[in-house]
């Protein structure tokens, strides 16, 4: 087993392990950080009336998706964790649901007019960054629009207490590798952990155009 197998299957066994917890404990998230709900609305304000997004890493409680949707898009969600998957069909409906991996997308080239991405990226090795974004690029149409959470920081690694891959970005990393593969960055914001169920870390958040 290589090492990307490795780092993918804790990812994969974490989500189908916490999944139930997940939907118990975020399905409400949005509505309880008004930082990130705000975020949304820019990002959903950026998008034509009913323009259709893909959520990457929806999980099971699929909470981004779900207010996405409220606010009159065609949504589907993408998860690596087939039992995240299973539980969010049971559970929610209006989302197309996928058990996917985000760097192996299936989706025709130019199907979504935004792509939103929280804290999912985080999953996916430095190595495999340029890949991740030249891939989201390919499904988003020209002028899509973008949004990443992530984590701020240098850790890449299995993150101890919860036996899953992990990495964190370092400050100006998503502006180059988004240069890189063709976006254009609208919007750059940083936050402390506002909230008490947060994990300890400065986050950083990004709106970004599809160029050509």
């Amino acid at each position: 087993m290589t090492t990307a197998d490795t780092d993918l299957k804790t990812v994969i066994e974490y989500y189908n392990r916490e999944a139930s917890g997940y939907l118990a404990k975020f399905q409400d998230e949005v509505y309880q950080k008004p930082y990130d709900k705000a975020f949304l609305d820019l990002f959903s304000s950026q998008l034509p009336p009913g323009g259709v997004v893909l959520d990457i890493g929806c999980s099971s409680a699929c909470q981004q998706a779900r207010y996405l949707a409220s606010l009159g898009h065609g949504v589907a969600g993408i998860d690596l964790s087939e039992e995240s998957i299973r539980l969010a069909r049971g559970q929610w409906t209006g989302i197309e649901l996928f058990s996917m991996n985000m760097l192996e997308m299936t989706f025709p080239n130019d199907s979504f007019d935004g792509v939103s991405a929280f804290y999912s990226f985080i999953h996916i090795p430095r190595r495999d960054s340029e890949r991740l974004l030249q891939g989201v690029r390919r499904v988003l149409r020209p002028g899509g629009r973008l949004a990443i959470a992530v984590h701020k920081g240098e850790f890449e690694g299995v993150l101890e207490g919860y036996s899953v891959f992990f990495r964190s970005f370092r400050n100006g990393e998503l502006d180059e590798l988004l240069t890189e593969t063709g976006f254009e960055v609208l919007h750059r914001a940083e936050r402390k952990p506002l909230y008490e169920s947060e994990y300890p870390s400065d986050r950083l958040y990004y709106l970004a155009r599809k160029l050509g």
